[in-house]
């Protein structure tokens, strides 16, 4: 925070006043971090997407069939 700022800060709070909503920002930087969840036999998303898709594709294949011999 720059020592203005921080300045500004004290002498409103010396005052009496109320800081305003505006001043959070400031006081109470938001953090912008990425997790990622790791642990012991996790599997990888690619592996997850294809083996999702392996069971999904068939079936869907094998339903396209149907309805276009029941046509």
């Amino acid at each position: 925070m720059k020592k203005e700022l921080r300045q500004q800060i004290i002498e409103k709070l010396q005052r009496g006043e109320e800081l305003s909503a505006e001043w959070a920002r400031f006081l109470f930087p938001p953090e912008k971090r990425e997790y990622e969840l790791v642990y012991h036999g996790k599997e990888r998303e690619e592996d997850i997407i294809a083996n999702t898709l392996a069971g999904v594709v068939p079936n869907l294949v094998e339903r396209c069939l149907r309805r276009a011999d029941s046509l």
